[in-house]
């Protein structure tokens, strides 16, 4: 502090994805590491821009509402898989993952009519 020079500069370009792990998203590559193991992966990601919708301890679904992509991790194995969900549906679509029974669940209307799981697994 006295010279007023610069030592060390923290500062983490990172965001939390949930307790164990973080992403971060730069020319369309979306890094994602485990912080308590300090591994990470990379995907490529045609999209310009992506964030985080939901995550549970073992999967996160990341995506961008302009072109209706969505991608689901399994960060465990890292892996992942590309959806691309019709334009009708986009607005009434809610995700909701289990990570106990490894499925996720999509509801395509609020009145639950349409219902879909999906076994992450095949990611």
């Amino acid at each position: 502090m006295k010279s007023g020079k610069v030592e060390k500069e923290y500062f983490n370009t990172q965001i939390d994805i949930n307790f164990n792990w973080t992403y971060m998203f730069n020319k369309n590559i979306l890094t994602i590491e485990n912080v308590m193991k300090g591994s990470k992966f990379q995907i490529n990601i045609q999209e310009r821009k992506v964030e985080p919708i939901i995550a549970s301890e073992k999967y996160a679904i990341f995506g961008d509402a302009s072109n209706k992509i969505i991608y689901l991790i399994n960060l465990e194995k890292e892996e992942w898989m590309k959806l691309k969900i019709p334009n009708k549906e986009w607005e009434n679509m809610e995700f909701y993952l289990m990570s106990k029974e490894n499925k996720m669940l999509i509801t395509l209307n609020k009145k639950g009519i349409y219902n879909r799981l999906i076994k992450a697994e095949k990611v």
